[in-house]
């Protein structure tokens, strides 16, 4: 039985040496991003920075779908909004009211780039244009067989190209991806939610269980 195969996988990925001027961190300052892409390509890098000190990663060039702005409260990684508003009063009037946004945690693409552009400035590119590099350190994704084509969600270290967690992605509903940022109590599904409810224990009382009447030996 013939096979048919794609070269593209026996290709081994380009290496870019960076030489960096200071002290490696692999972080941006921020919150940082979720994004969901679509890979379309990966290649390697190795970093020297002016301790001598080398690092290695695995670069992710990335088509983005779906972006948002991470949020924290008291520390704790909270739910992304794809948009939320509320009602003013603009009269006196009880329908004079209008739609105000207070919350847009969505991010367009180009936000994306203008957000890891610093970074971008100083490393190579390695993606086509209007693709983002993300970059993973080799510990971190080299378990890992990242397919062209495939869709990834991934946290960035603050407004940067540096990824602190990648997560495959089924084919599901965006909203239902990005109801899964933060940490495992926020962001639960209404399903899931729903479903965690426990239900009564022991068996349900029937109605004439608590009827009042004759006991059975009043009838003899």
């Amino acid at each position: 039985m013939s096979r048919i195969y794609h070269d593209q996988a026996l290709q081994s990925p380009s290496t870019h040496n960076v030489a960096w001027p200071s002290a490696w961190t692999g972080a941006g300052e921020g919150d940082g991003m979720i994004v969901e892409i679509v890979v379309r390509g990966k290649s390697k890098a190795v970093v020297t920075d002016s301790r001598g000190e080398k690092s290695r990663h695995i670069i992710i060039h990335g088509e983005v779908q779906t972006a948002y702005q991470r949020r924290f409260e008291g520390g704790r990684e909270v739910d992304v909004a794809a948009l939320q508003t509320q009602k003013v009063r603009t009269g006196f009037l009880n329908s004079s009211y209008k739609d105000e946004k207070v919350r847009n945690d969505l991010l367009t693409a180009e936000e994306v780039r203008g957000r890891v552009r610093g970074f971008a400035a100083r490393l190579p590119r390695a993606g086509s244009l209007g693709q983002v590099d993300f970059w993973g350190t080799e510990e971190m994704l080299k378990d890992l067989d990242i397919e062209n084509g495939t869709r990834y969600r991934l946290k960035t270290r603050g407004d940067s190209p540096f990824i602190e967690t990648l997560l495959k992605m089924d084919v599901e509903p965006v909203v239902k991806a990005a109801n899964q940022a933060g940490d495992k109590a926020a962001g639960d599904s209404w399903t899931t939610k729903i479903m965690a409810q426990k239900a009564p224990s022991g068996p349900a009382a029937l109605p004439q269980d608590n009827l009042e009447g004759v006991g059975d030996d009043e009838w003899d």
